[in-house]
């Protein structure tokens, strides 16, 4: 037994790069982005500036930055469009902005992959009064319409066996 449990540990497959790693461990976003903002973000975008309520400084890593979704599609959006860095501030290298867009998709499209989806919330379905009846026929054997006597269905969006109606 402990000789199928030491097989299967060392053949099963790991697990994907990015839930592997150590926080920081290799970290594309430290390594190369990093840089890239200190040189050409961090003037308006630090501590003290905050230009446009975004402090770029602190973030260290891609967890950090998936972490804050939102800020960064927001980044991503004014890179691509041109906004970023503003006009009259000194541009970075085109291949530059086209590696961290790139990256940043990347990384959301990643995210987006390992969250478990969610299908929110499910109302039970009903048997309309037509259905009931024929369950009863179809279980019991006998023409018996007891549905008959039950109120009127309620209909929505042209269905009368939505549960939320």
């Amino acid at each position: 037994m402990f000789l199928i449990v030491l097989a299967t540990a060392l053949v099963w497959p790991s697990p994907p790069a990015g839930m592997q790693q150590k926080p920081g461990a290799g970290d594309h976003f430290r390594e190369k982005f990093v840089p890239f903002f200190r040189e050409n973000c961090y003037g308006c975008h630090n501590e003290k500036k905050a230009a446009g309520g975004l402090n770029l400084e602190s973030f260290q890593d891609s967890a950090a930055v998936l972490a804050h979704r939102d800020t960064w599609e927001s980044v991503l959006q004014r890179v691509e469009a041109g906004e970023m860095p503003p006009k009259g501030a000194p541009r970075p290298d085109e291949q530059e902005l086209k590696a961290l867009t790139a990256w940043l998709s990347r990384e959301f499209t990643r995210a987006d992959e390992r969250m478990a989806p969610d299908p929110g919330r499910v109302t039970a379905r009903r048997l309309n009064r037509s259905e009931y009846n024929n369950t009863i026929r179809d279980l019991l054997g006998v023409d018996y319409r007891p549905a008959d006597d039950f109120p009127q269905d309620d209909s929505g969006y042209g269905f009368d066996t939505i549960g939320d109606v």
